[in-house]
């Protein structure tokens, strides 16, 4: 009852104002509990107190329908945010949809503006960056379980996706192209989608132990070619597809940030029983 007076109430207050006053977030709360009183059709008996009369089950249905009326009508007026899920849930997020934002923003700087604050680099900084693999980098990627794919999709939305599997799992087909195994997964494809809409990619491998990462910038293409997937293949199955990307550049990333996180610390590792 609580949920559909609030609707109620909501709808009301949209119709005498020109502009709803009521915040964003606070909407978004008040369509799904919207919804949930809708989906259900039980909201009128859950919160019904013993001094109310029993109305019978038509009149159940009846506050059902007038509550899934209200949402409609809400839906019609404002603009819903989008909702991001794993599950699925009518009104997610699309890949091909950009972010919308409900935060109020300081001033974006400039490329001029930050480069009074940090000099350029130099040295060895620039020297590190490869066109292509020498035996370190190379033993590097034979050495890595996982790794993080950067990807971005037409209309610049970008994603990271994680990728793992034994040691090496990533062949090197040559010193300018590597080979990532696509296994199975959600089938949500962001990153095989992102790549065929642009291929510019970003990948970050490491090594457990290892405080230093391997990054590679370049381009990828999404392949089908049985005789290069064959040689990815693990527990008796071959990956579908596989995303071979062309080195633009490569280098080895200080170990900084791994050595700040000590994140190969085991007095580090969080108890997964401490989340909640």
């Amino acid at each position: 009852m609580g949920d559909e007076r609030a609707c109620q109430a909501t709808r009301e207050g949209q119709e005498s104002a020109p502009k709803p006053t009521i915040p964003l977030r606070a909407r978004n709360r008040l369509y799904q509990s919207c919804e949930s009183a809708a989906g259900t059709g039980q909201a009128s008996v859950h919160h019904k107190s013993a001094s109310e009369p029993n109305r019978g089950s038509g009149s159940r249905v009846v506050a059902a329908k007038r509550s899934h009326a209200s949402h409609a009508r809400l839906e019609k007026r404002e603009h819903r945010l989008p909702l991001t899920s794993i599950c699925g849930r009518e009104g997610e997020l699309k890949n091909g949809e950009p972010w919308e934002r409900n935060v109020t923003m300081a001033r974006t700087m400039t490329v001029s503006e930050v480069r009074e604050i940090y000099p350029r680099p130099e040295g060895a900084a620039v020297q590190k960056r490869w066109r292509k693999l020498d035996r370190f980098m190379r033993a590097f990627i034979e050495r890595s379980p996982f790794l993080c794919l950067g990807s971005t999709n037409a209309a610049g939305k970008a994603d990271v996706s994680p990728r793992g599997d034994p040691p090496g799992f990533v062949q090197i087909l040559d010193d300018e192209t590597l080979l990532i195994p696509d296994r199975p997964g959600n089938n949500h494809l962001d990153s095989i989608e992102n790549i065929i809409a642009n291929p510019n990619v970003g990948l970050i491998f490491f090594v457990p132990g290892s405080e230093e990462t391997l990054r590679v910038n370049g381009r990828a293409r999404v392949v089908d070619d049985p005789s290069l997937l064959a040689a990815a293949e693990l527990n008796g199955r071959a990956p579908k597809v596989g995303i071979e990307v062309s080195i633009g550049e490569v280098f080895l990333h200080c170990p900084k940030a791994l050595k700040r996180s000590r994140l190969w610390d085991p007095s580090q590792h969080a108890d997964r029983a401490s989340f909640p």
